[in-house]
Formats: structure tokens, sequence, C-alpha cells
């Protein structure tokens, strides 16, 4: 990966973390009792991640795996769960 790709994803990394402080509301006690937070649809955090999304297509072929764990799955989540809400 170029070092500016590297510093892209950095800033918008510490710019997610400016934005979005994390307070002891944003997370839930899961059943094994460990924190975790549930996080909003990628759309509504886009403006984060578009860079990482850009420069992960760009190594599609070392980090497929991992492009398809954060956007295509979290789609396919994201699908089901607007697809759920609606039924109601």
């Amino acid at each position: 990966m170029h070092p500016f790709h590297l510093q892209c994803i950095l800033v918008d990394v510490w710019n997610y973390v400016r934005d979005n402080v994390p307070s002891p509301v944003s997370f839930s006690s899961s059943a094994e009792g460990t924190l975790v937070r549930d996080f909003e649809p990628y759309k509504n955090y886009k403006q984060y991640c578009e860079r990482l999304r850009l420069v992960m297509i760009r190594h599609i072929p070392e980090l497929s795996n991992e492009f398809k764990t954060f956007f295509v799955d979290v789609s396919d989540k994201q699908d089901q769960t607007m697809k759920i809400a609606t039924d109601y």
C-alpha cells in the first residue's frame, strides 16, 4: 500500500473518532458479558469509509476477503434488516 493511502485512511479514522466520541451509552452488554457497540448502517459512515473502500478496490487481489467483510456482507445484512423492518 502506498504511504499516501495509509495517511488518507488514518485521517479518516481520526475524523471519525473526533466526530463520534465513544461514550458508555453507545455500548451494550452481550450474552457473554462483554461490551459491544452496534454501528449504524454503512451509508451513515460513508464520509469516513469511502477512501478506505477505494484503496481496497485498488488492491482487491490482496484484500478481497476484507473488502467483502467490510462492505459487501454489511450491505447484505443491512438490506435484510430493512426488508424485515418494512415487512411489519
